[in-house]
Protein backbone atom coordinates (compact mmCIF):
# COMPACT_ATOMS: atom_id res chain seq x y z
CA UNK A 1 0.00 0.00 0.00
CA UNK A 2 2.91 2.73 0.77
CA UNK A 3 4.56 1.47 -2.70
CA UNK A 4 1.06 2.08 -4.18
CA UNK A 5 0.50 5.75 -2.72
CA UNK A 6 4.18 6.66 -3.41
CA UNK A 7 3.74 6.23 -6.98
CA UNK A 8 0.56 7.98 -7.42
CA UNK A 9 1.91 10.82 -5.56
CA UNK A 10 5.06 10.49 -7.93
CA UNK A 11 2.22 10.84 -10.89
CA UNK A 12 0.73 13.72 -9.91
CA UNK A 13 3.33 15.64 -8.98
CA UNK A 14 4.92 15.06 -12.96
CA UNK A 15 1.26 15.70 -14.23
CA UNK A 16 1.08 19.41 -12.47
CA UNK A 17 4.91 19.97 -13.40
CA UNK A 18 3.71 19.57 -16.65
CA UNK A 19 1.18 21.21 -17.09
CA UNK A 20 2.97 24.17 -15.27
CA UNK A 21 5.66 24.28 -17.91
CA UNK A 22 2.81 23.89 -21.24
CA UNK A 23 0.94 26.72 -19.30
CA UNK A 24 3.72 28.78 -18.77
CA UNK A 25 5.02 28.41 -22.12
CA UNK A 26 1.11 29.84 -23.22
CA UNK A 27 1.35 32.79 -21.38
CA UNK A 28 4.31 34.04 -22.81
CA UNK A 29 2.96 33.25 -26.57
CA UNK A 30 2.57 36.85 -28.78
CA UNK A 31 -0.73 37.26 -30.40
CA UNK A 32 -0.22 38.29 -33.50
CA UNK A 33 -2.99 41.11 -34.45
CA UNK A 34 -3.17 42.58 -37.90
CA UNK A 35 -2.99 46.18 -38.14
CA UNK A 36 -5.04 48.74 -40.46
CA UNK A 37 -4.86 52.29 -40.96
CA UNK A 38 -7.10 54.93 -42.19
CA UNK A 39 -10.50 53.56 -40.82
CA UNK A 40 -12.68 56.92 -39.75
CA UNK A 41 -13.76 57.05 -36.51
CA UNK A 42 -16.04 59.11 -34.45
CA UNK A 43 -16.77 59.26 -30.73
CA UNK A 44 -19.99 58.51 -29.92
CA UNK A 45 -21.87 61.70 -28.38
CA UNK A 46 -25.07 62.52 -26.77
CA UNK A 47 -26.99 65.51 -28.09
CA UNK A 48 -30.57 66.74 -27.15
CA UNK A 49 -33.34 65.40 -29.97
CA UNK A 50 -37.21 65.91 -30.70
CA UNK A 51 -38.53 63.06 -28.80
CA UNK A 52 -41.50 61.15 -30.23
CA UNK A 53 -43.17 57.90 -29.93
CA UNK A 54 -44.33 55.78 -32.97
CA UNK A 55 -47.49 55.00 -33.66
CA UNK A 56 -48.62 51.91 -35.97
CA UNK A 57 -51.01 52.42 -38.90
CA UNK A 58 -52.08 51.47 -42.29
CA UNK A 59 -52.13 53.19 -45.46
CA UNK A 60 -55.20 54.25 -46.53
CA UNK A 61 -56.70 55.66 -50.32
CA UNK A 62 -57.93 58.89 -49.10
CA UNK A 63 -61.29 58.02 -51.40
CA UNK A 64 -62.94 55.07 -51.42
CA UNK A 65 -65.15 54.37 -54.29
CA UNK A 66 -68.33 52.19 -54.00
CA UNK A 67 -68.95 50.91 -57.69
CA UNK A 68 -72.84 49.54 -58.35
CA UNK A 69 -75.60 49.48 -60.89
CA UNK A 70 -78.08 52.04 -62.24
CA UNK A 71 -80.30 49.56 -63.61
CA UNK A 72 -81.06 46.07 -63.13
CA UNK A 73 -79.82 42.84 -64.84
CA UNK A 74 -77.84 40.11 -64.76
CA UNK A 75 -73.76 40.43 -65.05
CA UNK A 76 -72.91 39.24 -68.23
CA UNK A 77 -69.27 40.35 -68.16
CA UNK A 78 -66.72 41.04 -65.60
CA UNK A 79 -63.61 42.64 -66.47
CA UNK A 80 -62.14 43.22 -63.21
CA UNK A 81 -60.96 41.27 -60.37
CA UNK A 82 -59.60 41.55 -56.69
CA UNK A 83 -56.36 43.65 -56.86
CA UNK A 84 -56.70 44.93 -60.54
CA UNK A 85 -56.08 48.39 -61.51
CA UNK A 86 -58.25 50.24 -63.23
CA UNK A 87 -58.57 53.65 -65.24
CA UNK A 88 -60.90 56.48 -64.63
CA UNK A 89 -63.87 55.72 -67.10
CA UNK A 90 -62.62 51.90 -67.90
CA UNK A 91 -65.43 49.33 -68.75
CA UNK A 92 -65.93 47.21 -65.48
CA UNK A 93 -68.64 44.88 -65.97
CA UNK A 94 -71.87 44.79 -68.48
CA UNK A 95 -75.35 44.49 -67.70
CA UNK A 96 -78.24 42.21 -69.85
CA UNK A 97 -79.25 45.14 -71.76
CA UNK A 98 -81.82 42.99 -73.83
CA UNK A 99 -85.18 45.01 -72.34
CA UNK A 100 -83.62 48.16 -72.69
CA UNK A 101 -82.69 47.38 -76.28
CA UNK A 102 -86.20 46.96 -76.82
CA UNK A 103 -87.22 49.74 -74.95
CA UNK A 104 -84.99 51.81 -76.99
CA UNK A 105 -86.15 50.48 -80.23
CA UNK A 106 -90.02 51.35 -79.31
CA UNK A 107 -88.44 54.90 -78.45
CA UNK A 108 -86.86 54.87 -81.77
CA UNK A 109 -89.75 53.94 -83.37
CA UNK A 110 -92.16 56.63 -81.93
CA UNK A 111 -89.94 59.28 -83.28
CA UNK A 112 -89.88 58.35 -86.34
CA UNK A 113 -94.27 58.16 -85.88
CA UNK A 114 -93.92 61.54 -84.42
CA UNK A 115 -91.19 62.94 -86.93
CA UNK A 116 -93.94 61.95 -89.89
CA UNK A 117 -97.14 63.59 -87.97
CA UNK A 118 -95.09 66.60 -87.50
CA UNK A 119 -94.65 66.63 -91.37
CA UNK A 120 -98.05 66.33 -92.37
CA UNK A 121 -99.49 68.54 -89.71
CA UNK A 122 -96.47 71.27 -91.38
CA UNK A 123 -98.38 70.43 -94.57
CA UNK A 124 -102.05 70.82 -93.09
CA UNK A 125 -100.50 74.42 -91.65
CA UNK A 126 -98.67 75.43 -94.73
CA UNK A 127 -102.21 74.59 -97.10
CA UNK A 128 -104.59 76.22 -94.04
CA UNK A 129 -102.22 79.75 -93.84
CA UNK A 130 -102.82 79.59 -98.07
CA UNK A 131 -106.43 79.11 -98.00
CA UNK A 132 -106.59 81.90 -95.45
CA UNK A 133 -105.18 84.64 -97.09
CA UNK A 134 -107.01 83.90 -100.25
CA UNK A 135 -109.86 84.46 -98.27
CA UNK A 136 -109.25 86.86 -96.62
CA UNK A 137 -108.79 88.57 -99.69
CA UNK A 138 -112.11 87.40 -101.23
CA UNK A 139 -113.31 88.59 -98.11
CA UNK A 140 -112.27 92.44 -98.82
CA UNK A 141 -113.83 92.39 -101.90
CA UNK A 142 -117.11 91.13 -100.47
CA UNK A 143 -116.45 87.84 -102.74
CA UNK A 144 -117.20 85.83 -99.83
CA UNK A 145 -119.51 86.08 -96.92
CA UNK A 146 -118.36 86.73 -93.01
CA UNK A 147 -119.12 83.14 -92.05
CA UNK A 148 -117.09 81.33 -94.77
CA UNK A 149 -114.30 83.76 -93.90
CA UNK A 150 -114.78 82.60 -90.25
CA UNK A 151 -115.21 79.08 -91.65
CA UNK A 152 -111.55 79.14 -92.64
CA UNK A 153 -109.72 81.18 -90.15
CA UNK A 154 -110.90 79.08 -87.16
CA UNK A 155 -109.28 75.91 -89.60
CA UNK A 156 -106.03 78.22 -90.05
CA UNK A 157 -105.86 78.25 -86.20
CA UNK A 158 -106.70 74.54 -85.85
CA UNK A 159 -103.99 73.53 -87.80
CA UNK A 160 -101.48 76.03 -86.19
CA UNK A 161 -102.49 74.18 -83.08
CA UNK A 162 -101.97 71.07 -84.46
CA UNK A 163 -98.44 71.30 -85.40
CA UNK A 164 -97.40 72.75 -82.23
CA UNK A 165 -98.88 69.97 -80.71
CA UNK A 166 -96.92 67.58 -82.94
CA UNK A 167 -93.93 69.52 -82.52
CA UNK A 168 -93.97 69.21 -79.01
CA UNK A 169 -94.81 65.11 -79.22
CA UNK A 170 -91.46 65.05 -81.26
CA UNK A 171 -90.21 66.97 -78.35
CA UNK A 172 -90.96 64.09 -76.23
CA UNK A 173 -90.48 61.25 -78.33
CA UNK A 174 -86.83 62.50 -78.85
CA UNK A 175 -86.56 62.84 -75.23
CA UNK A 176 -87.73 59.54 -74.57
CA UNK A 177 -85.19 57.62 -76.55
CA UNK A 178 -82.57 59.63 -75.06
CA UNK A 179 -83.95 58.53 -71.67
CA UNK A 180 -83.88 55.06 -73.25
CA UNK A 181 -79.92 55.58 -74.37
CA UNK A 182 -79.00 56.82 -71.05
CA UNK A 183 -80.33 53.99 -69.16
CA UNK A 184 -78.86 51.60 -72.12
CA UNK A 185 -75.50 53.19 -71.40
CA UNK A 186 -75.82 51.99 -67.61
CA UNK A 187 -75.75 48.17 -68.29
CA UNK A 188 -71.87 49.09 -69.29
CA UNK A 189 -70.60 50.24 -65.74
CA UNK A 190 -67.62 51.93 -65.55
CA UNK A 191 -65.07 53.13 -62.78
CA UNK A 192 -65.17 56.39 -61.41
CA UNK A 193 -61.79 57.00 -60.36
CA UNK A 194 -58.54 56.21 -61.01
CA UNK A 195 -57.37 53.13 -58.56
CA UNK A 196 -56.95 49.49 -57.13
CA UNK A 197 -60.20 47.17 -57.10
CA UNK A 198 -60.19 46.12 -53.05
CA UNK A 199 -62.98 44.44 -53.20
CA UNK A 200 -65.37 42.18 -55.72
CA UNK A 201 -68.95 41.30 -54.55
CA UNK A 202 -70.55 39.78 -57.73
CA UNK A 203 -70.05 37.41 -60.25
CA UNK A 204 -70.87 36.80 -64.06
CA UNK A 205 -74.36 35.37 -63.94
CA UNK A 206 -75.38 37.41 -60.17
CA UNK A 207 -78.50 39.89 -60.80
CA UNK A 208 -77.45 43.72 -60.74
CA UNK A 209 -79.80 45.37 -58.70
CA UNK A 210 -80.02 49.73 -58.29
CA UNK A 211 -77.62 50.54 -55.47
CA UNK A 212 -76.31 47.10 -54.71
CA UNK A 213 -72.26 47.69 -54.34
CA UNK A 214 -70.98 45.54 -57.28
CA UNK A 215 -66.96 46.65 -57.00
CA UNK A 216 -64.73 48.73 -54.12
CA UNK A 217 -62.13 50.85 -55.92
CA UNK A 218 -59.72 52.58 -53.81
CA UNK A 219 -57.84 55.29 -55.17
CA UNK A 220 -54.65 55.81 -56.47
CA UNK A 221 -53.81 59.63 -56.41
CA UNK A 222 -53.55 59.97 -52.90
CA UNK A 223 -53.32 57.93 -49.38
CA UNK A 224 -53.13 58.40 -45.65
CA UNK A 225 -51.80 56.79 -43.06
CA UNK A 226 -54.47 55.80 -40.35
CA UNK A 227 -52.79 55.86 -36.67
CA UNK A 228 -54.20 55.27 -33.20
CA UNK A 229 -52.72 57.63 -30.91
CA UNK A 230 -52.24 57.47 -27.45
CA UNK A 231 -55.41 60.05 -26.06
CA UNK A 232 -52.21 62.06 -24.33
CA UNK A 233 -50.24 62.80 -27.51
CA UNK A 234 -53.30 62.72 -30.08
CA UNK A 235 -53.96 66.10 -28.24
CA UNK A 236 -51.12 67.69 -29.73
CA UNK A 237 -51.16 67.08 -33.51
CA UNK A 238 -54.00 69.44 -35.41
CA UNK A 239 -54.70 69.18 -38.77
CA UNK A 240 -51.70 71.28 -40.73
CA UNK A 241 -49.32 69.49 -38.14
CA UNK A 242 -46.40 67.59 -40.25
CA UNK A 243 -44.97 64.77 -39.03
CA UNK A 244 -42.73 62.38 -39.71
CA UNK A 245 -43.38 58.51 -41.56
CA UNK A 246 -42.19 55.63 -42.21
CA UNK A 247 -43.33 52.85 -44.71
CA UNK A 248 -40.82 50.34 -44.15
CA UNK A 249 -41.82 49.13 -47.65
CA UNK A 250 -41.75 52.06 -49.78
CA UNK A 251 -38.40 53.98 -49.56
CA UNK A 252 -38.83 54.47 -45.18
CA UNK A 253 -39.18 58.24 -43.95
CA UNK A 254 -40.99 60.66 -45.52
CA UNK A 255 -43.44 63.60 -44.76
CA UNK A 256 -46.55 63.72 -43.30
CA UNK A 257 -49.58 65.87 -42.96
CA UNK A 258 -51.84 65.89 -40.69
CA UNK A 259 -55.30 65.86 -42.41
CA UNK A 260 -58.02 64.90 -39.67
CA UNK A 261 -57.74 64.20 -35.89
CA UNK A 262 -60.75 62.44 -34.82
CA UNK A 263 -61.67 64.08 -31.08
CA UNK A 264 -63.50 61.22 -29.97
CA UNK A 265 -61.41 58.33 -27.94
CA UNK A 266 -61.55 54.69 -27.76
CA UNK A 267 -63.05 53.61 -24.49
CA UNK A 268 -60.62 50.27 -24.73
CA UNK A 269 -57.73 51.31 -26.31
CA UNK A 270 -58.05 55.35 -24.67
CA UNK A 271 -56.66 56.49 -28.20
CA UNK A 272 -57.90 58.30 -30.82
CA UNK A 273 -57.57 58.06 -34.76
CA UNK A 274 -54.95 60.28 -37.01
CA UNK A 275 -55.61 60.60 -40.63
CA UNK A 276 -52.26 61.53 -41.90
CA UNK A 277 -51.63 62.50 -45.45
CA UNK A 278 -48.90 61.28 -47.02
CA UNK A 279 -47.45 61.39 -50.43
CA UNK A 280 -44.66 59.51 -52.46
CA UNK A 281 -44.61 56.09 -54.90
CA UNK A 282 -44.80 53.13 -53.63
CA UNK A 283 -47.82 53.25 -51.95
CA UNK A 284 -50.38 51.11 -51.54
CA UNK A 285 -53.46 50.68 -49.56
CA UNK A 286 -52.84 48.75 -46.79
CA UNK A 287 -49.25 49.03 -46.04
CA UNK A 288 -47.68 49.11 -42.68
CA UNK A 289 -46.32 51.76 -41.38
CA UNK A 290 -45.69 54.31 -38.12
CA UNK A 291 -46.34 58.21 -37.40
CA UNK A 292 -43.65 59.51 -35.28
CA UNK A 293 -45.60 61.90 -32.66
CA UNK A 294 -43.05 64.37 -31.08
CA UNK A 295 -43.20 64.04 -26.96
CA UNK A 296 -40.83 66.64 -26.49
CA UNK A 297 -36.80 67.29 -26.31
CA UNK A 298 -34.32 64.10 -24.52
CA UNK A 299 -31.10 63.08 -24.50
CA UNK A 300 -30.04 60.22 -26.73
CA UNK A 301 -26.61 58.88 -27.67
CA UNK A 302 -25.97 59.18 -31.39
CA UNK A 303 -23.73 57.22 -33.78
CA UNK A 304 -23.27 57.52 -37.95
CA UNK A 305 -25.59 55.13 -39.44
CA UNK A 306 -23.24 54.10 -41.36
CA UNK A 307 -20.87 52.92 -38.26
CA UNK A 308 -23.47 50.51 -37.78
CA UNK A 309 -23.03 46.90 -39.07
CA UNK A 310 -25.20 43.83 -39.49
CA UNK A 311 -24.38 40.77 -39.30
CA UNK A 312 -27.18 38.53 -40.49
CA UNK A 313 -29.65 39.06 -37.35
CA UNK A 314 -27.51 40.61 -35.59
CA UNK A 315 -26.31 44.74 -35.05
CA UNK A 316 -23.00 45.86 -33.75
CA UNK A 317 -20.83 48.71 -34.09
CA UNK A 318 -16.77 48.45 -34.17
CA UNK A 319 -15.09 50.37 -31.25
CA UNK A 320 -11.58 51.17 -31.03
CA UNK A 321 -9.93 51.05 -27.44
CA UNK A 322 -7.02 52.95 -26.27
CA UNK A 323 -4.76 50.49 -27.34
CA UNK A 324 -6.36 50.84 -30.87
CA UNK A 325 -8.03 47.17 -30.73
CA UNK A 326 -10.85 47.27 -33.51
CA UNK A 327 -13.44 45.12 -31.53
CA UNK A 328 -17.09 43.72 -33.07
CA UNK A 329 -19.72 45.27 -29.89
CA UNK A 330 -23.43 44.49 -30.31
CA UNK A 331 -25.67 47.15 -29.88
CA UNK A 332 -29.31 48.05 -29.64
CA UNK A 333 -30.44 50.16 -32.28
CA UNK A 334 -32.85 53.03 -32.16
CA UNK A 335 -34.51 55.50 -34.37
CA UNK A 336 -32.96 57.27 -36.96
CA UNK A 337 -32.18 60.93 -36.58
CA UNK A 338 -30.70 62.66 -40.00
CA UNK A 339 -27.96 60.88 -41.10
CA UNK A 340 -27.22 59.18 -37.37
CA UNK A 341 -28.30 56.36 -35.49
CA UNK A 342 -29.35 56.17 -31.73
CA UNK A 343 -28.10 53.46 -29.61
CA UNK A 344 -30.20 52.61 -26.84
CA UNK A 345 -27.95 49.97 -25.35
CA UNK A 346 -24.21 48.50 -25.45
CA UNK A 347 -22.34 51.64 -26.09
CA UNK A 348 -21.37 54.22 -23.86
CA UNK A 349 -21.06 58.08 -24.17
CA UNK A 350 -17.28 59.32 -25.18
CA UNK A 351 -16.38 55.79 -27.18
CA UNK A 352 -14.54 55.22 -30.17
CA UNK A 353 -16.16 53.87 -33.31
CA UNK A 354 -15.72 53.14 -36.97
CA UNK A 355 -17.53 55.58 -39.17
CA UNK A 356 -16.98 53.54 -42.11
CA UNK A 357 -15.61 50.68 -43.81
CA UNK A 358 -14.82 48.58 -40.80
CA UNK A 359 -15.47 44.93 -42.20
CA UNK A 360 -13.43 42.13 -41.77
CA UNK A 361 -11.55 44.42 -39.18
CA UNK A 362 -12.19 42.79 -35.93
CA UNK A 363 -9.29 42.31 -33.74
CA UNK A 364 -7.25 44.02 -36.12
CA UNK A 365 -5.12 47.01 -34.24
CA UNK A 366 -5.54 50.50 -36.01
CA UNK A 367 -2.45 52.50 -36.39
Amino acid sequence: MKRIFTAVLMTTALAITGCGEFGEKAAYTPIERKEVSGLPTVLARAEAVEGFVEAPGTVRAASTSVVSSKVMGAVTTLKASEGSFVKKGEVLLTIDDSDISAKIRAAEAGVAEAEAGQKAAEAGRALSEVTYSRYKKLLEEKAVSRQEFDTVETQAKAAALDFERMENSVKRAKAGLSEARAYGSYTRVTSPVTGIVSEKRTDIGSMASPGMPLLIIEGTSSFTLDVSADERLATSLRPGSKVEVIIDNADGLREGVVKESVRAVNTASRTSLIKIAVKGKGLLPGLFGRARIPAGKREALLVPATAVVERGALTGVYTVDAKGLITYRLIRKGPAYGTDVEVLSGLEKGERVVSIGADASDGAILK
